[in-house]
């Protein structure tokens, strides 16, 4: 039994988890969100944690939709600095939001909500976690910065569930928008770009239904780029 216990750690780190649960966020062990238990997350915050770029201007936060992509070349920006981590949510955003306090660009970029989404977490949620990391960015760069939030973007017609989980996206990408005014961050809505009439994500436009295709990144880009010439917000 001891011997298949230190198996189970070493295979998936359940103490090293236990305590830093227990320690470091002062949560109950085994109530952990879906973040906590995805591997990937671990080790890619762990590598943004060993970056000691203090240089960037823009701080692009987000799932699988920022990690996928070289920013630095489509934006023609020199200095981004990518935390995107495939797989992520709101809530794990969140929880790596302090690992950037020593950001002194002028730009943040939010791009999260799909996974929620996928995970069935409603609307409400995901557009209230996505306030509170916008207020957390504005608490940490007081001096002034400017921040973005893209759409979360529908799925196609093709994946489970589609037409309830575009219905979530709708109502969350409604609540973002009707914020933005209120909490200062510039919302940008991807619906003409991405979506067809029924509201699903275009063909043309996703790779399996999901991800995005090059030609959707390309009209990111083009939606990306009078935002980052807008003056910072100092709050």
């Amino acid at each position: 039994m001891a011997g298949l216990l230190f198996w189970v750690n070493m295979r998936y780190g359940l103490l090293a988890k236990l305590e830093r649960v227990w320690l470091e966020e002062g949560r109950v062990s085994g109530f952990a969100p879906r973040h906590e238990l995805n591997r990937n997350y671990q080790v890619r915050r762990e590598l943004f944690r060993m970056d000691r770029n203090q240089a960037a201007r823009v701080l692009f936060l987000g799932d699988s939709h920022v990690a996928l992509v070289d920013w630095t070349a489509l934006l023609g920006e020199p200095l981004v600095a990518p935390r995107g981590i495939e797989g992520d949510t709101t809530a794990g955003v969140l929880t790596r939001l302090n690992d950037e306090a020593g950001f002194r660009g002028d730009t943040a970029i939010v791009w999260i909500g799909t996974n929620d989404v996928l995970q069935g977490e409603p609307a409400d949620k995901i557009a209230g976690r996505v306030s509170q990391i916008v207020e957390d960015l504005y608490r940490a760069h007081a001096r002034g910065i400017r921040v973005v939030v893209l759409a979360v973007p529908p799925v196609a017609q093709w994946v489970e569930d589609a037409r309830a989980r575009n219905r979530t996206v709708a109502e969350t990408n409604e609540r973002l928008a009707a914020a933005a005014g209120q909490e200062g961050y510039r919302f940008i809505s991807t619906e003409d770009l991405l979506a067809d009439g029924a509201g699903f994500l275009r063909g043309d436009m996703t790779s399996d239904g999901v991800h995005l295709s090059a030609a959707a990144y390309s009209g990111i880009v083009a939606l990306l780029r009078p935002a980052l010439e807008t003056p910072p917000v100092a709050r």
